[in-house]
């Protein structure tokens, strides 16, 4: 058997689809064994001349192997499988057909030597269509483990496929928790470049946000919209959309209240200096990351159908603003009372106490509400953006406790050595 490696991937709850995975035995390439691979690949081209109705196809790849013409044979072994996949249903279901595929890939890499242009024709093949759904995703992890792990940039290309395909065939539910994990040490051992990185994390943000899966895709397209910092105006013009998207989608996602990364990418600054949609969508982030409630009702009213045009739900966004205008609060003050809430959160006093409840749920704060004096004591509160003015009053109070903590271990020194000073005098006398 093939042994498996390293960087294989699995579908999850569709198969195990590491090279070992059912493939039949390849031996050292003696008579004996090609014999066995000849009669495996005349049942497979027999198989597949039945499910496509193809007369004389099983002897025009029999005969071509027969005359030494492997790689002919191969291409037609895939052009049937691949016009296969789109045929009804055989008495055996996909079995069959997936035990064609491992036989096809067997004659690749053994009599084809992985050959570019064969491994190409399959995987376009396999993408093409979208029948047989979990087959083709099946034969598509299969191809790239049959992919020596020393071909980067075939694996590469193979596993932005199988992404892709996923998101087709409607199965990304099925590679979120077995291929994405791994695309960070796989880029990493592949010396993967920018452009491949983003090419990557597109698919996969592209992906993702097919299947509703709109947390996870929004964290792939900031790690797309990374890769941008100190890109031209060119490229950054190419990233137009999924910035866009970015910062609507902060807006959206009811558990995120952290934004000011966003405000550090390229590809958002750039927004400021443009005009129309693309200003007031840089102004809208901002507002999130550092204004408050008022702030934003100011820029609601201004900006009505803007927000109708991105689907903005104003409701859900004003409630998020009043979460984060708490945070705010609680940063500035560690004592509040009913009234400066109420003010602040615009609501009546008698909805202070659930929106702070609210708050404390979400993280943003730790806090204990006072009802006899109407006052919420805040232990902790979220600070929602770090810039340098946060930074510095920071710095300063570590490297007071850094030399607070020096004098008290000088101090610690002195008084040890002079005990144990006293002690060896006491000892002598």
């Amino acid at each position: 058997m093939v042994a498996p490696v390293s960087e294989d991937i699995v579908t999850n709850g569709v198969h195990n689809i590491g090279p070992a995975s059912h493939a039949p035995d390849i031996g050292d390439g003696n008579e004996q064994d090609l014999n066995v691979l000849r009669t495996e690949l005349a049942a497979a081209a027999h198989y597949l001349q039945s499910r496509i109705e193809q007369d004389g196809l099983e002897d025009s790849i029999v005969q071509a192997e027969a005359a030494g013409d492997a790689l002919g044979a191969t291409n037609k072994l895939a052009d049937a499988f691949i016009k296969a996949l789109d045929a009804p249903e055989g008495p055996n279901g996909s079995g069959s057909l997936e035990g064609c595929m491992q036989e096809l890939l067997v004659w690749v890499k053994k009599q084809c030597a992985m050959n570019d242009d064969l491994v190409d024709k399959i995987c376009n093949g396999l993408c093409e269509g979208v029948s047989n759904g979990e087959l083709r995703l099946r034969c598509m992890a299969l191809l790239y483990n049959f992919v020596g792990e020393h071909h980067h940039a075939k694996r590469f290309t193979l596993l932005a496929a199988t992404i892709a395909l996923a998101a087709k065939v409607c199965l990304v539910p099925t590679i979120v928790d077995t291929v994405l994990p791994k695309l960070e040490s796989f880029m990493r051992h592949w010396q993967t470049g920018i452009p491949e990185k983003r090419r990557m994390y597109k698919v996969c943000y592209e992906a993702l946000k097919s299947a509703d899966m709109a947390e996870q895709a929004f964290t792939f397209n900031v790690k797309q919209l990374g890769l941008y910092n100190g890109a031209t105006e060119e490229e950054l013009k190419t990233a137009e959309e999924p910035t866009i998207d970015v910062i609507v989608q902060a807006v959206r996602l009811p558990k995120l209240y952290r934004f000011d990364t966003l405000l550090e990418l390229d590809a958002v600054k750039r927004f400021e200096k443009l005009d129309g949609d693309f200003k007031r969508l840089h102004e809208l982030i901002s507002i999130f990351v550092r204004d408050d409630l008022a702030a934003f009702a100011e820029f609601k009213s201004k900006n009505e159908e803007f927000l109708q045009k991105y689907e903005i739900d104003v409701a859900v966004a004003e409630d998020k603003m009043r979460l984060l205008t708490f945070a705010s609060l609680g940063i500035d003050s560690p004592d509040l009372t009913y009234d400066m809430i109420a003010s602040a959160l615009q609501i009546p006093q008698d909805q202070v106490e659930e929106w702070v409840i609210r708050a404390i749920s979400s993280g943003l704060v730790d806090g204990k509400i006072n009802q006899l004096k109407s006052s919420v004591a805040i232990y902790r509160s979220t600070q929602r953006m770090f810039t340098r003015e946060e930074w510095l009053p920071l710095s300063e109070r570590i490297n007071i406790w850094k030399e607070n903590i020096g004098e008290l271990l000088t101090s610690l020194r002195e008084t040890r050595q002079a005990s144990t000073a006293a002690a060896v005098e006491a000892f002598s006398g």
